[in-house]
């Protein structure tokens, strides 16, 4: 039975950054806030069993901004006529993961949902023991409404199911876990909830594609277009070879936007030129912390974002996001290790904001 859910918390935070809405023009979404509405107030949370054409009358738009939803990877499920394949929940505890389970079944279509929405409501049964006995469901005491999703890998949905109380700034730390959800476009993706945060785990690798996307809106926000060819793809998977995380991409790309700047070339930064900066990005991990500098004043923030050619700080942006915003795209690696640990220090739901921000991912979540 459909529990009485009269609102839904909103994050702000989440729903900016998320990698796969960023390619999503303001009609798309527009039209994802109402099928997330429906999807809330449906039966089965999270879940829509209905043809696409039904549902895209129902949230007053077209088929074809359905499917560049589906196409974008924001949109799961599938058509009638078509499979749509399981997604799985495999619970972690500290650096042990336990037996994979199936939280949404392969099935024909038509069927449509969040994999946020519906990973939250798994979550709310298991703690209530309301699982089926043959499913695994992990075991952790009751504690707050699962932390949201931020950025691309964690799913569809900034919400998180919500409870009878209004959300609270600082929440609880939860047993974290992995889910992969393979969607109708090929893709997959990832979102770590539940458990004790591992702070010792260093970013993960990042996989050819993720870095050409990475790249695609590093470059966007300079007003530049990047053109993965097939040139390019092979540069990329030479990049991906290196093992390289999150932040030595952002230095590299730092680096390779001084280049350009210092040469007077207007040219993007593609991925054949960036390979050599992987390589200084990657030594200048081994070098001692540089002194205080250009951080520590507003002044010295915008400075460096003119350096670098970001767009300027918003109306609506706080100086500490704009800060930080500065900080990711230099790639300093202490820099970024810092204001993770300033936010690790006030409470576990900021640290995991923070953490996502710089990395892309949540703390001790493993990319795809």
């Amino acid at each position: 039975m459909k529990r009485d859910r009269p609102w839904m918390p909103f994050y702000t935070a989440d729903w900016t950054t998320n990698l796969k809405l960023k390619r999503c023009t303001h009609e798309e979404k527009g039209v994802w806030i109402d099928v997330l509405c429906l999807m809330h107030e449906s039966e089965e949370y999270g879940v829509l069993r209905w043809p696409l054409g039904e549902l895209a009358g129902a949230v007053r738009t077209t088929v074809k901004v359905l499917k560049s939803l589906v196409e974008k990877g924001v949109l799961k499920g599938a058509e009638a006529g078509a499979s749509c394949e399981a997604q799985t929940f495999t619970p972690t505890h500290g650096r042990k993961r336990g037996p994979t389970v199936t939280i949404l079944d392969s099935q024909a279509g038509p069927i449509w949902f969040s994999s946020r929405m519906v990973e939250d409501e798994y979550k709310r049964l298991a703690k209530q023991g309301l699982l089926p006995a043959q499913e695994d469901a992990p075991k952790s005491p009751p504690k707050a409404t699962p932390k949201p999703p931020f950025g691309e890998c964690s799913g569809d949905s900034p919400y998180p199911p919500p409870d009878p109380s209004p959300p609270t700034r600082a929440r609880e730390t939860e047993d974290r876990g992995h889910i992969k959800t393979k969607d109708i476009g090929g893709g997959a993706s990832d979102s770590t909830v539940g458990g004790p945060v591992d702070n010792s785990a260093s970013p993960p690798p990042l996989s050819a594609d993720e870095i050409g996307n990475h790249l695609v809106l590093l470059e966007a926000e300079r007003g530049k277009t990047v053109a993965l060819s097939s040139r390019a793809h092979e540069a990329l998977l030479r990049l991906a070879d290196r093992n390289i995380a999150m932040p030595v991409l952002l230095r590299a790309h730092a680096l390779a936007c001084a280049r350009r700047t210092a040469d007077q070339d207007p040219s993007p930064v593609n991925p054949g030129f960036l390979e050599p900066f992987v390589d200084e990005a990657l030594a200048e991990l081994r070098t001692a912390p540089p002194a205080p500098g250009w951080d520590e004043t507003p002044e010295g923030v915008h400075a460096k974002a003119d350096e670098l050619q970001l767009a300027p700080q918003r109306a609506d942006e706080h100086p500490i996001w704009f800060r930080r915003r500065v900080i990711k795209a230099s790639g300093d690696q202490h820099l970024v290790e810092r204001e993770v640990s300033k936010a690790e220090r006030m409470n576990p739901n900021e640290f995991e904001v923070v953490y996502r921000f710089f990395h892309g991912v949540t703390p001790g979540q493993v990319a795809a």
